[in-house]
């Protein structure tokens, strides 16, 4: 992994930290902090970000969307 993409990675959990001793939401600052992660590992060249046994949707940026899909059913 690229040294951008992990200090991207620190900044954004320090962030999301920052967030829930703030008392900001916490569903929306950790919801916000995950999509931002798997963000940063796709435009950094992660190529497969679905657990094993999901289906592709094709196009990489909307596994994004389908990751949240399958958190919900289980």
């Amino acid at each position: 992994m690229s040294l951008y993409a992990s200090l991207l990675a620190v900044l954004v959990t320090v962030i999301a930290g920052w967030m829930v001793i703030k008392r900001y939401p916490t569903v929306i600052g950790l919801f916000a902090a995950g999509l931002l992660m798997i963000g940063i590992a796709v435009a950094f060249g992660a190529d497969q970000i679905l657990p094993k046994g999901a289906n592709s949707t094709g196009f990489i940026w909307f596994d994004m969307v389908d990751i949240i899909r399958l958190a919900a059913v289980k």
